[in-house]
């Protein structure tokens, strides 16, 4: 869902991300704890826009696009593959 919804993970602390481990986390524990995974398998491969209504985490989901929003205004970019870091931390 992250990827879809064009996020970017944290990079270091001065990255929009850093202060939104908690929404990470969030979105993690809501996708791990999900019982709708097929609905979302098929919101995801026909590349609908935004979180679904049915979505955990969908308000963790929201607040990351804003910070991430901020983060690309500001032209900070982050490397994907630092999200599972940040959350692990």
């Amino acid at each position: 869902m992250l990827a879809a919804l064009g996020l970017q993970a944290v990079e270091d602390e001065t990255d929009a991300l850093c202060g939104h481990v908690e929404e990470l986390r969030q979105t993690l524990l809501g996708c791990a704890a999900c019982t709708r995974t097929d609905l979302c398998a098929g919101w995801l491969d026909q590349g609908q826009m935004g979180v679904p209504l049915f979505c955990r985490a969908r308000e963790a989901f929201g607040s990351l696009q804003e910070a991430n929003a901020a983060q690309c205004s500001a032209g900070r970019a982050a490397r994907p593959e630092r999200v599972l870091e940040a959350v692990n931390e």
